[in-house]
């Protein structure tokens, strides 16, 4: 049989403050649902925990140049960040090219959906 597992804590660790305070204005309470927010630069700073699942569409700008190195940097987080199992859900450009960098590090990796410009990843640790 399937097991429902319910979500019990959710935590967002945006790059920019703006997209921290617009986490903290759109995101509505859920009873038993933990919500943190935090601000901090997660290429630079350890995963605290373990988590099941990471959702993300990972930077790839500084400042006008187009950097597929700092998704990379957030793709390889991403993997120490979760737990043997965990999923990795993301959101890229589809011109970027981390495929062979999600093969290298997660035991499967698909990509879900590809329109307008974005490609939508699965990925397991």
């Amino acid at each position: 049989s399937k097991r429902k597992e319910k979500v019990a804590h959710i935590r967002f660790s945006p790059a920019e403050f703006d997209a921290l305070e617009a986490a903290r204005t759109n995101v509505r309470a859920v009873e038993g649902v933990e919500i943190g927010y935090y601000w901090r630069d997660l290429l630079r700073e350890n995963p605290e925990r373990r988590y099941d699942a990471i959702v993300m569409n990972p930077p790839f700008h500084k400042g006008r140049n187009t950097e597929a190195e700092i998704g990379r940097g957030f793709i390889a987080t991403a993997r120490e960040a979760l737990r043997r199992g965990g999923h990795l859900y993301m959101v890229a450009n589809r011109h970027l090219p981390y495929e062979t960098l999600l093969r290298e590090l997660f035991t499967e990796s698909t990509m879900l959906h590809e329109r307008e410009g974005y490609k939508v990843f699965f990925a397991v640790r």
